[in-house]
């Protein structure tokens, strides 16, 4: 097989020389990953078409290809043959090996050395390192790496502000949190559901009910993973019967289908409520919706 793939790619380089940078990338973002590698590996070996391999672009989208089906030893390999080459240090090469890191490494200390070494960090390298130190559980990680950012002139993004939020919420840090939600306001990033979804969580986490649910009743497009927000705000404040109007709400008024997350704060509010005959509503709704083999007990 390998000898037929070799053969093949043999005749293609050389009859469509100026299409082999696309047929790599189309093999990468087909999963064809060892189909790529076996291309890969013949141009590096044939010095009329190594030129082909000479643009970042084509080692990041292999990287990212490696990344997506979980190919860590084949993505190492080539970061040893980007090193040599120096393309390492191109900004969207680097973005992708860090990415490989990121998802795939087993040590997240190797990470953060990858990091600490890159040639170029841009807003995306600097929020992967702070996404990631909150994965593995080190929020007070994430808010350090953060500041020191700003401090590098580097303005956040979305997905920044999202995660050092996330990081907040957890280390319980309250007016940390506040003073974001004023880099929110200011930079107009309150918009995106995903930043409103994280500031709910921090104000629910610290049993500011009201201020979860202005931020809700604020939006211009309200989406279901904030809604489910308030209704686990609500449910952490104990305000169960709040809880549960929003949980009507949800699907009545909006639209929105719940998930499995929001079921389950459904069935703690009616649990301290004492609703038996609305949890055996609840109950159906979750048997209808192909939920019953999920685990939605809190």
């Amino acid at each position: 097989m390998k000898l037929f793939l070799r053969r093949h790619y043999t005749s293609l380089a050389h009859s469509h020389t100026h299409s082999t940078a696309s047929q790599l990338i189309h093999l990468c973002r087909a999963g064809s990953v060892p189909d790529a590698i076996t291309l890969l590996s013949y141009i590096n070996s044939t010095p009329d078409l190594q030129h082909v391999v000479s643009k970042p672009i084509v080692y990041a989208t292999i990287v990212h290809a490696c990344t997506k089906s979980f190919r860590f030893t084949v993505g190492l390999q080539l970061h040893c043959h980007l090193i040599k080459s120096g393309l390492e240090t191109d900004r969207f090469v680097g973005n992708s090996l860090l990415a490989l890191y990121f998802k795939l490494g087993s040590d997240f200390n190797d990470t953060r050395k990858f990091f600490d070494g890159l040639s170029y960090k841009d807003v995306v390298s600097w929020s992967s390192m702070i996404s990631g130190y909150i994965r593995v559980g080190r929020p007070r990680n994430a808010i350090q790496l953060y500041l020191e950012m700003l401090d590098f002139g580097i303005e956040p993004n979305a997905f920044t502000l999202s995660a050092v939020i996330k990081a907040c919420s957890e280390v319980g840090d309250l007016k940390f949190g506040k003073c974001l939600h004023g880099v929110v306001v200011r930079c107009g990033f309150e918009c995106n559901e995903v930043i409103v979804a994280a500031l709910i969580d921090m104000y629910g986490r610290s049993c500011r009910p009201s201020d979860c649910r202005q931020l809700f009743d604020e939006m211009v497009e309200p989406d279901a993973v904030c809604c489910t927000s308030v209704i686990s705000a609500l449910t952490r404040c104990d305000l169960y019967q709040e809880a549960l109007g929003m949980f009507h709400l949800m699907f009545r008024k909006y639209g929105f289908l719940p998930d499995w997350f929001t079921f389950g704060s459904a069935f703690t509010a009616l649990g301290n409520l004492e609703r038996l005959k609305q949890g055996k509503e609840v109950h159906a709704q979750v048997v209808t919706g192909g939920f019953h083999g999920e685990c939605v007990c809190r």
